[in-house]
């Protein structure tokens, strides 16, 4: 994996009776860490993918910007710092307990476009196992392979109660959109698989 040019993207969406009071926010995964193997029946192809909770940011400007409109509105420190600090404890991410959020490349599935395929992935949050299916673009050369997809899913289906104050009048939504962006440079080649074609 290519961690300067990977990104992971989790955007979080405000609700409740006071969530003009709130902000939309988009939490980001750069340092990730992992392999893919492509093998000649490509989908047989396998992949590990991981990254440290600790080291994500919080509502980055530039990837505010990139978001669109709904993200347009600045983030003062301030609100960055106090997600940052509830999306780590114990009530959600308990990053202290379990530091990595891990995920594995149970099945790929075939879909009638050229060049798309889907993921069945095992998710690892919080100790415990989840399965997320993710729709995928890629392409792939001698040199790299370059996957992109996005998809939406729930909180609560991944064991993580969506953060509320006041009662709820201002909370998380519990539905999340998650974008990623993968490129995997070519390594050696051996007889069953490498990282690239």
């Amino acid at each position: 994996m290519d961690p300067a040019a990977s990104l992971l993207e989790i955007r979080v969406y405000r609700a409740g009776p006071l969530a003009s009071l709130g902000h939309n926010h988009v939490i980001a995964a750069h340092d990730l860490e992992g392999v893919v193997h492509v093998n000649a029946q490509l989908l047989a192809s396998t992949c590990e993918l991981s990254f440290a909770s600790a080291a994500l940011t919080v509502d980055e400007p530039q990837l505010r910007e990139r978001a669109g409109p709904e993200f347009a509105a600045p983030v003062p420190q301030a609100a960055r710092a106090g997600t940052r600090q509830n999306m780590l404890s114990e009530a959600v991410l308990a990053a202290t307990q379990f530091p990595q959020v891990a995920l594995h490349c149970l099945e790929l599935v075939a879909t009638p476009v050229k060049g798309q395929l889907r993921a069945d992935l095992q998710a690892s949050i919080r100790g415990a196992r989840h399965v997320i299916s993710l729709p995928l673009r890629y392409e792939l050369t001698d040199k790299r392979l370059t996957v992109e997809g996005e998809t939406a899913l729930k909180q609560t289906a991944l064991g993580i109660t969506p953060f509320s104050v006041m009662l709820g009048a201002l909370q998380v939504q519990d539905q999340l959109e998650i974008h990623i962006h993968l490129v995997a440079l070519c390594g050696a080649p051996n007889s069953a698989s490498s990282p690239c074609a």
